[in-house]
């Protein structure tokens, strides 16, 4: 009797973990993403110069993944952040600066594993770096919901024009949450 309690009070808990973040990003479960994102004309640009689909988000957005196959053919390099994100090479940070004279483009880069883990990102506008770099820090318990508008995703999205309308914040007005992995959006290209 003892241990099925305890099941069920694993399972409100978790439930309650899932229920205390933003868009699902910070829950028990996993979350990664690496990825170029803007209003679907600019993040078109980028993808056709990275050699990559784009991706459709809600609202007329779009993402250009960072697979390996990407950086490959846009090349390595350390960006010019320093260790701030792990996987914006020189080449992709190129394409950003090139492609945002179109219009804003921003970055976006998550590592979440079991509620801990970081979002950064940065935004660039007309060549310049127009938001950022911003990160958040998540550890354990969750953050209240109430700081994501605070959180460098949401920060980044609103930077881009993203409003939230009737969405708890932009990462869930924008479906940012529909997969919890850089590779689970591959099957979803436009």
């Amino acid at each position: 009797m003892k241990s099925s309690r305890g099941r069920g009070n694993a399972r409100r808990a978790s439930a309650s973990c899932q229920r205390a973040a933003a868009g699902g990003i910070v829950s028990l479960m996993s979350y990664e993403l690496r990825a170029l994102a803007g209003p679907h004309e600019v993040a078109a640009q980028a993808a056709g110069h990275a050699g990559a689909a784009e991706v459709e988000l809600s609202r007329g957005y779009g993402l250009v993944l960072i697979t390996p196959a990407v950086l490959d053919r846009l090349g390595g390099g350390r960006s010019t952040f320093g260790n701030t994100f792990w996987y914006l090479s020189a080449g992709v940070e190129a394409l950003a600066r090139q492609v945002s004279h179109t219009g804003p483009i921003g970055y976006l880069e998550a590592e979440m594993f079991g509620g801990t883990g970081t979002q950064a990102t940065v935004v660039w506008l007309n060549g310049e770096i127009w938001l950022g770099p911003a990160t958040t820090q998540f550890g354990w318990p969750p953050p209240d919901r109430a700081s994501s508008p605070h959180w460098a995703f949401n920060q980044a999205l609103r930077q881009l024009g993203v409003t939230r309308g009737a969405a708890f914040d932009e990462f869930e007005a924008v479906g940012l949450g529909r997969h919890r992995h850089t590779e689970d959006w591959l099957a979803h290209r436009a």
